[in-house]
């Protein structure tokens, strides 16, 4: 059930909602930083992980006319990953986008290089700032619960 006030161990209210969500499914978080871990550094993104492997991911939108939203990456999603109605999905060519597109996540989410080439590329779905302020009971935060169930049961 979506929180309905902030968490102070996360930078705002609809990163923490997602982040409390992902907790019912026993996906664990991980703040990444583009320092590697360097005490009070900004977090980047955030990996949500089944048993040390990465199963999804929450970005920050970096196009000017999504900032503030968030994007929940499924990590290497097969036929049955859902489809949302409601979520718009980020093409992968938009994946520039993503604040966390830099380095070895880079070729996760594509499925590039010799290390991530037995996965497929991640879906990318766009949670949009204004759901913060929505009861837990709307239909896309419905659908963001739908997703991080299947990035659980599917961690590759």
């Amino acid at each position: 059930m979506p929180a309905r006030s902030p968490d102070p161990s996360w930078p705002d209210l609809l990163t923490s909602t997602i982040v409390k969500m992902a907790a019912q499914y026993d996906l664990e978080p991980r703040p990444v930083s583009q320092s590697r871990g360097e005490p009070d550094r900004e977090t980047i993104y955030i990996n949500l992980d089944v048993s040390g492997r990465v199963a999804a991911q929450i970005h920050h939108h970096e196009r000017r006319d999504k900032i503030g939203d968030r994007v929940l990456v499924i990590g290497s999603p097969d036929e049955n990953c859902p489809t949302p109605v409601l979520l718009e999905e980020m093409p992968a060519n938009d994946f520039c986008f993503l604040s966390g597109d830099w380095g070895p996540n880079k070729n996760w989410l594509r499925a590039e290089s010799e290390v991530f080439k037995h996965l497929q590329p991640a879906r990318a779905f766009i949670v949009p700032k204004d759901l913060a302020s929505v009861p837990a009971e709307d239909r896309r935060w419905v659908e963001v619960s739908c997703l991080l169930e299947y990035a659980r049961d599917n961690v590759r």
